[in-house]
């Protein structure tokens, strides 16, 4: 029999696992909403598709930290992500790991969120 660190009376959700979730929430949040509010207040965006996709990251980059639509934003980051790698790799035939294991982490990230929910605190669905 296996024994958990904590009170099982409870869903997971309200307990440590919930923290943790929200915690996870709220890192992947600002990222996307750092980086999309850089790449729409940039002064010469690279093209028009650089500046739309800092407004879908900063979207819903708000949508994740709140915790609305949150599946909807992690499937949408690791839409993002899986274009980013696929850049790095096919595209700019990038060399460098240590570059592709932060998108890598980001997706992975928005896999778990997508899946495990919002973790407390989320407002809406």
């Amino acid at each position: 029999m296996i024994s958990v660190p904590f009170d099982t009376s409870i869903p997971l959700i309200y307990g440590p696992l919930g923290i943790v979730i929200f915690l996870l929430r709220l890192v992947i949040a600002q990222i996307f909403l750092l980086h999309g509010y850089k790449k729409i207040t940039q002064k010469e965006p690279r093209n028009q598709k650089y500046a739309y996709l800092g407004y879908v990251e900063f979207i819903f980059g708000f949508l994740m930290l709140v915790g609305y639509y949150h599946q909807i934003a992690a499937l949408v980051f690791m839409i993002i992500m899986a274009g980013a790698l696929y850049n790095r790799v096919f595209v700019w035939r990038s060399e460098y790991m240590n570059v592709m294991e932060f998108d890598v982490l980001i997706f992975v990230s928005s896999f778990a969120l997508f899946f495990l929910g919002p973790g407390m605190f989320a407002w809406g669905i």
